[in-house]
């Protein structure tokens, strides 16, 4: 999680803003087109960008994507059966059975959260949560007390994650590692009070550190990295931008169907 992939890559170096922007413009899309073929187009076309201009390794784009690619299978499997949207059943397994419509339904939120997953992975994997902060600082304007906030999180999460493994291998050489549910639960509950008291820690000593240095005393701080903004970022946000205009056009005046997808609890 928020493991950045350095890279020499045109999305490398484009600004975080506009990779926020396309990042921002894909959810929108997405959440706008109500068939499958749009999507699983749409779903390429992310895919293209992290593989093309940001030249990610497939492996590791999918590695990282296949918690979406799971929970993606499951809404497909789950809301194709239960989905009851009218039509032939074309699938039945046991008491349960599923249309045409229902298949179609299912798949469509099944891709539309892959391509949230695969958008969210392109940007943290092609952005350095240092640059992210100095770019929303610089272009967006925001306040640098705000954007350290921001990048605090962004480096305390993986050292959290790295002490919650080295707690667990501490605990499976002492042999107190065990399995099935109960287990679980008693690993999730050591876990929590050293990594809390971890991060308490980590948070007083941080802010004692800024205190010292002064943070805060002025309204402006000085930069150490300048990064123009690339090329191809603002063109990449240009292009989703105008490509969710053209959608959200197409489906209010245009020949779509008029209405967002939306999922099937009303007619329950």
């Amino acid at each position: 999680m928020f493991v950045y992939e350095p890279g020499d890559s045109a999305l490398h170096r484009s600004d975080a803003v506009s990779k926020l922007v396309w990042m921002l413009a894909v959810t929108a899309t997405v959440l706008t087109v109500s068939s499958v073929l749009p999507t699983v187009a749409l779903l390429v076309l992310v895919l293209a960008v992290g593989l093309v201009m940001g030249r990610l390794p497939a492996g590791r784009l999918l590695r990282r994507m296949a918690p979406f690619l799971i929970i993606g299978a499951w809404l497909f499997v789950l809301l194709a059966l239960v989905g009851r949207r009218g039509g032939e059943p074309v699938v039945t397994l046991g008491p349960l059975s599923a249309s045409s419509a229902d298949l179609q339904f299912g798949a469509a939120l099944g891709v539309r959260l892959m391509v949230l997953g695969a958008a969210s992975t392109v940007f943290v994997l092609t952005t350095e949560p240092r640059r992210l902060v100095s770019d929303l600082t610089a272009y967006l304007r925001l306040p640098y007390r705000a954007g350290f906030a921001v990048y605090a999180a962004l480096r305390f999460i993986p050292q959290l994650q790295a002490e919650a493994r080295t707690i667990r291998h501490a605990h499976a050489v002492r042999a107190d590692a065990g399995s099935g549910p109960v287990a679980r639960v008693t690993e999730l509950r050591r876990l929590t009070i050293p990594l809390l008291a971890g991060a308490i820690r980590r948070v007083h000593t941080t802010a004692i550190a800024m205190d010292a240095r002064g943070f805060g005393a002025y309204d402006t701080r000085t930069v150490l990295d300048r990064n123009p903004r690339h090329p191809a970022g603002v063109a990449l946000a240009a292009f989703q931008v105008v490509l969710f205009a053209a959608v959200l056009g197409w489906t209010i005046f245009g020949g779509g169907d008029g209405q967002f997808l939306r999922a099937p609890i009303g007619g329950a």
